[in-house]
């Protein structure tokens, strides 16, 4: 399933849930695990400027080796290979760049919730990364209850456009790898539309949007239940994932635009900012070809 997964770290506490997730899958699927830390300068110039920046360089290059270190050692306990890597630049930009050279097949990343101080950063840099990246991107919160890494019930969003059709074949190898439940869901948005038949046909697509993804899965062997919500899709994804104790969320997006252009509309965005569970964005990229 993946052969190559990438762990971007800053050595902070925040990124440490997503180390786990991370190597844990890497171990499901015995994949190497790449660990990257990014130096980020400030942007100074001039020969003073240059004499602040020296010091500052080594020392947080100093702080990458010991964080890739530190992943390195959790992957080889397990068994696996490992790449440490230090690299400078834009984290963002470095991290699309890192796997695109190096034939990664998953990012694992952590980001902070909207309350933390660090939530701007942090934030922007995964919103960035799932925007551009061509291959899956796990992030992972870190909250006060760490989410499980046994993935025993998956939550997979859709609305049945072309959006969703690699991120169903994702869901299905991953809850086939981890033996779980795929609870796919489609959200009739009633915002749009008043009752009616309007909101009967956006219904019946919805019904036939699950009943597809629940054939496809269903001709792998994999688990499946499937629902019907209504109401603002993001705040039925995660209800319904708080409700149902779902360890895995994995939503589809499409196009050049990424997360702007989630299959289900401007939605990933917010669920991303909100979900304590880990999420998986896989990316369609029939438009670029």
């Amino acid at each position: 399933m993946y052969d190559s997964i990438l762990i971007p770290t800053d050595g902070k506490d925040g990124t440490k849930p997503a180390i786990t997730h991370g190597i844990q899958l890497a171990a499901a699927c015995d994949a190497t695990v790449h660990a990257l830390y990014v130096v980020d300068l400030p942007y100074l110039s001039g020969s003073r400027a240059e004499q602040r920046v020296e010091p500052l360089e080594a020392k947080l290059n100093e702080e990458g080796r010991d964080a890739t270190a530190s992943v390195a050692e959790r992957a080889r306990e397990r068994g696996l290979d490992v790449t440490e890597t230090v690299a400078t630049g834009l984290p963002f930009l470095s991290i699309i760049e890192y796997t695109d050279a190096h034939d990664i097949d998953l990012v694992a990343m952590g980001t902070e919730g909207a309350g933390s101080s660090k939530a701007r950063l942090v934030g922007s840099t995964a919103k960035k990364v799932v925007r551009l990246s061509k291959v899956p991107v796990l992030t992972v919160r870190a909250v006060e209850t760490a989410p499980a890494t046994e993935y025993t019930d998956v939550l997979l969003a859709t609305d049945g456009t072309r959006g969703s059709r690699r991120a169903i074949s994702h869901c299905s190898e991953l809850a086939a790898a981890y033996d779980a439940t795929v609870h796919v869901v489609s959200v009739v948005d009633s915002r749009l539309m008043r009752e009616g038949s309007g909101r009967e046909l956006m219904a019946q697509q919805a019904e036939q949007a699950c009943t597809d993804v629940v054939a496809r899965i269903s001709n792998t062997g994999v688990a499946t239940t499937s629902d019907v919500l209504h109401g603002h899709p993001a705040d039925r994804i995660l209800d319904y994932a708080d409700d149902r104790d779902i360890d895995l969320v994995v939503l589809g997006t499409h196009g050049r635009s990424g997360i702007d252009r989630f299959v289900m509309g401007s939605v990933a965005e917010t669920v991303l900012g909100r979900a304590t569970t880990p999420v998986l964005t896989v990316r369609d990229l029939s438009e670029e070809e």
